[in-house]
């Protein structure tokens, strides 16, 4: 629903990047192929 706090967190994590401070975040980012 549109007023439930975890739901709008989980939206928000997942659209936004939103980070609670303390948290680490941690990005896996895949290398190109040089073929």
């Amino acid at each position: 629903t549109q007023n439930d706090p975890i739901r709008i967190e989980e939206l928000a994590r997942e659209r936004l990047g939103f980070v609670r401070p303390g948290e680490t975040v941690y990005q896996i980012v895949k290398e190109k192929s040089s073929k």
